[in-house]
């Protein structure tokens, strides 16, 4: 796909998914310089979005409205850079049997030994996966993260939400209601993809969040 954008004159600009959770991010540099020997005039981007599902999606939707408007290659990557830091994923597992099988876990390893009757709120630090607060239910673990969104979003402003999920539609639904009770704003729900999925497992269920000035 390199190839072919190079060879017809576009330039490119990637966001991948964490470089700590994934090798696809090291594996799109391989290609960059792959390419870049047959075409040394090439103008290649490859960006570690340091999350994955929506706040990785919202990171390159806002570079491609960018790049639809005309904006310059630097406009992009820079508008790419700066929405990694307007953009927060706070999500609870149903267990913590997939991601100790994945290895995903991050810092989160420290819970693995006190897990009875507590929901961690997870969140990704810096490319991990990273504890936020031990929370004894699954309600007040979802009433906590609204809490953290409500702050953030009165502190930097709000501009866009999603709410993720993985078989569990139902709580989805009510999730995103609270939040559209909150802001007045219709709030989508997408479930989580197999690749992330099969690291968090079923029961899994977060929001993805966009606000409007920088949070780091």
């Amino acid at each position: 796909m390199f190839e072919k954008e190079i060879k017809i004159g576009n330039e490119i600009v990637g966001v991948f998914i964490s470089a700590d959770m994934s090798g696809t991010f090291s594996t799109a540099v391989m290609v960059k310089n792959m390419i870049l020997k047959e075409y040394p005039k090439a103008k290649i981007k490859i960006l570690n979005s340091k999350s994955n599902s929506m706040q990785l999606g919202y990171a390159a939707i806002e570079g491609a409205r960018i790049s639809k408007a005309g904006g310059a290659f630097n406009d992009v990557v820079e508008t790419i850079e700066n929405t990694i830091k307007r953009t927060r994923f706070l999500f609870i597992p149903d267990t913590f049997k997939y991601l100790k099988k994945g290895g995903r876990i991050g810092s989160a390893q420290a819970l693995l030994g006190s897990l009875l009757k507590i929901k961690p709120i997870l969140t990704v630090n810096d490319g991990k996966t990273d504890v936020m607060e031990k929370i004894r239910t699954r309600k007040k673990a979802i009433e906590k993260m609204i809490d953290v969104f409500l702050k953030d979003i009165e502190q930097y402003g709000f501009k866009d939400a999603i709410i993720h999920h993985i078989n569990c539609d139902n709580d989805a639904q009510e999730f995103a209601d609270l939040i559209k009770e909150q802001t007045g704003k219709i709030i989508d729900k997408i479930p989580i993809g197999p690749v992330i999925g099969t690291h968090v497992g079923p029961g899994a269920i977060g929001i993805v969040y966009l606000t409007e000035n920088d949070m780091i």
